[in-house]
């Protein structure tokens, strides 16, 4: 039960600055993970700041906002970590922002659920991270 109208609406700062881990199944049992700060820009200015120098930029090319060009740049932003990430080679990738331009731009499907998860705000509760804390 909810005991305040805070408890089911208001984000944890840390937790939004920090980011939350997120699993993804992989085939044979395996998962990786990702640590995402929050994808939605009320939440995450790096996010926003990243939107705004996209746009600004296709701006002064004279281009239209592709929104599906758009989803690897912004998880390339909020991902800060990741886990048991491999490449084609079955080689660990290191978290950087060559490779998670990538990943998330070869791999549209993966990206669909980790912006699914990173841009849920619930996932960035205070309450949450009462729980996470285990309090």
């Amino acid at each position: 039960m909810v005991a305040s109208i805070y408890d089911a609406f208001e984000t944890d700062g840390e937790l939004c600055a920090e980011g939350v881990w997120f699993a993804v199944s992989l085939p044979g049992g395996a998962e990786c993970r990702f640590k995402v700060q929050p994808t939605d820009i009320d939440l995450n200015p790096a996010v926003r700041a990243a939107v705004v120098e996209y746009g600004l930029a296709l701006a002064a090319k004279g281009e239209e906002a592709d929104e599906e060009a758009l989803k690897p740049k912004t998880l390339a932003v909020a991902c800060t970590d990741w886990e048991n990430v491999n490449g084609r080679d079955g080689k660990p990738l290191k978290c950087t922002e060559a490779n998670k331009l990538q990943v998330f731009t070869d791999l549209p499907k993966l990206t669909s659920q980790v912006l699914r998860y990173s841009n849920n705000w619930r996932n960035f509760l205070a309450q949450r991270a009462e729980d996470i804390a285990g309090n």
